[in-house]
C-alpha cells in the first residue's frame, strides 16, 4: 500500500539508520529499488519511498493502521516541530535542514529498553548483531516472505535465563543487565505502561533501579520506547554540542527535545583546527626532534607519547582532536621503526575517561553517566596512567616499542 506523510517529513535512511532502532537493514528490490526491511512488533516489513517520496509498504491497509502508522509517528507534525526549533537558534535551523527527514519511531517499550542497554559502549553494527542473536536464540519465530524471522523475546523468556545462557549473544557485561531488566518487568515490579504515564523525574528514577540503566539509557528508553519526546538523551558529546547554543538548554526545546537531539553538530574553523594540531601533534614533533640527537649519540632512550582513545576510534564532535591524536599514534609507530636500531623505544599511551582537573566542569551526574558507559564501571585515575608511563620508561620495557596502550576501563578493546 502507499501512504503520503501528512506533514511531508520522512527520510527512511535517516530515520531507520540513525541509531534509534536496530532491526532494519537496507535491501534492493526488483528494478534496483532501494528499500528497508526489518521486524517490529513481531511483524516483518519492507518499505521504500517512491519518486514522490510517498511511502510504499508491503502490508495491508489494516496492518498499516494498526501498527505502522503509529510506529512512524504519523500523528505528529514534524514540519511544525522543526519550524519551532529552527526559530530558537541558527545552529538548530541548520541541523533541522541537515537531517530534516528524521522521525522518532514509537518502538515496543521492552525492546527499546533492552536495545539501549546493549548500546552502552558499543557501535551500531555490533549492537545490531547482538540484538539479532538475542532474537534468534530467544524470540518466537514467524514466517515472512517465506523465510523464518524472529520476534524480540518477551520479558518472561529472558527472566528465566542466566548470564551463561546469554553467552552466545557475545553481549559481555550487558548480559546481566538484560536479565535484571527482564526479571523486574516480568515480575511486575516495573510496569512500563505505568512508567509511560509517570512524571518524567519519577519515570527516569524508576528505570534507573534496573542494573546498568543510568541517565542516558533511561532517557533513550523513555524517548524511543515510551515516546516521551520531552526527553533529551545526553552523553558527553551531546553536552558539548549543546554548549554551541548559548542561553539554551534541552529544557528550552520542550516537547521537541527528543527531535532536536537527533542532529546537533559544530563547524570547526581553520584556526581551531590548526591550534588543535599544533598543541597535540606538532608539539610532540618538535620535542622529539629536540631530544633525539642526544639519544642517538647515547644509543639509548625512551620516548612516550600520550594520545587518547579517540585517536584510536574517533570521537563524535571531536574531529580535530581525534585527528591530532590519531596522528600522534602514527608518529609513534613510524618513529619506533626508524629509531629502534639506535636503541630508542617509542610507545604511546591512549587514556580513556580519566578523572583529572580537565573534568572540573563535569557534574557528578555527568561523571556517573561516563562511568556507566565504561565496562569496569568507574572512571580512571591519573595515577593509573602514570604508573604505565613509568614502566614504559624503565629498563624492564626495553623490548617494547611501537605499541599503543589503552588505559580506558574496557571502552576500547
Amino acid at each position: 500500500m502507499r501512504f503520503t506523510p501528512p506533514d511531508g517529513v520522512l527520510n527512511l535512511a535517516q530515520t531507520l539508520d540513525c541509531g534509534q532502532s536496530f532491526r532494519f537493514y537496507p535491501v534492493t528490490l526488483e528494478n534496483n529499488i532501494p528499500a528497508w526491511r526489518g521486524v517490529a512488533f513481531s511483524r516483518g516489513l519492507t518499505v521504500y519511498q517512491d519518486e514522490n517520496n510517498d511511502l510504499v509498504l508491503d502490508c495491508t491497509e489494516q496492518e498499516f493502521r494498526d501498527i505502522w502508522f503509529d510506529y512512524f509517528d504519523f500523528n505528529t507534525d514534524y514540519k511544525k516541530s522543526r519550524e519551532v526549533l529552527s526559530a530558537l537558534h541558527p545552529a538548530l535551523k541548520e541541523a533541522a535542514e541537515f537531517a530534516g527527514g528524521i522521525r522518532i519511531l514509537k518502538q515496543e517499550p521492552f525492546e527499546a529498553l533492552c536495545s539501549f542497554i546493549i548500546s552502552q559502549n558499543n557501535n551500531i553494527p555490533r549492537i545490531k548483531g547482538i540484538i539479532e542473536r538475542l532474537c534468534l536464540h530467544f524470540g518466537e519465530p514467524f514466517l515472512y516472505h517465506n523465510e523464518t524471522r524472529y520476534a524480540f523475546p518477551a520479558p518472561k523468556k529472558l527472566a528465566s535465563c542466566t548470564p551463561e545462557d546469554l553467552a552466545p549473544l557475545r553481549a559481555g557485561f550487558r548480559a546481566k543487565y538484560l536479565i535484571d531488566a527482564a526479571k523486574r518487568i516480568a515480575s511486575g515490579e516495573i510496569d512500563l505502561e505505568a512508567v509511560r504515564k509517570m512524571p518524567l523525574p519519577d519515570a527516569k528514577a524508576k528505570l534507573q533501579t534496573i542494573s546498568g540503566v543510568g541517565p542516558k539509557v533511561a532517557d533513550c528508553a523513555l524517548l524511543y520506547g515510551l515516546h516521551r519526546t520531552e526527553c533529551f538523551p545526553m552523553d558527553v558529546w551531546m553536552k558539548r554540542a549543546v554548549l554551541l547554543l548559548p542561553r539554551l538548554s534541552p529544557a528550552d526545546f520542550g516537547e521537541n527535545a527528543g527531535i532536536a537531539q537527533q542532529k546537533l553538530f559544530t563547524d570547526i574553523t581553520p584556526e581551531e583546527w590548526q591550534r588543535m594540531l599544533d598543541v597535540n601533534l606538532s608539539g610532540a614533533f618538535h620535542l622529539c626532534q629536540l631530544v633525539l640527537p642526544g639519544m642517538i649519540r647515547r644509543k639509548a632512550g625512551r620516548i612516550l607519547t600520550v594520545s587518547s582513545m579517540w585517536g584510536q576510534t574517533g570521537g563524535s564532535c571531536e574531529v580535530h582532536y581525534s585527528a591530532a591524536k590519531a596522528g600522534l599514534i602514527g608518529l609513534t609507530k613510524a618513529l619506533a621503526k626508524e629509531e629502534g636500531p639506535s636503541g630508542i623505544t617509542v610507545n604511546c599511551v591512549a587514556p580513556g575517561v580519566i578523572d583529572t582537573d580537565m573534568m572540573a566542569a563535569f557534574t557528578a551526574e555527568d561523571k556517573a553517566a561516563l562511568a556507566e558507559e565504561t565496562p569496569v564501571g568507574r572512571l580512571g585515575s591519573a595515577d593509573e596512567v602514570a604508573r604505565l608511563l613509568v614502566f614504559l620508561a624503565s629498563e624492564d620495557a626495553g623490548y617494547i616499542t611501537g605499541q599503543v596502550f589503552g588505559v580506558n576501563g574496557g571502552l576500547v578493546i
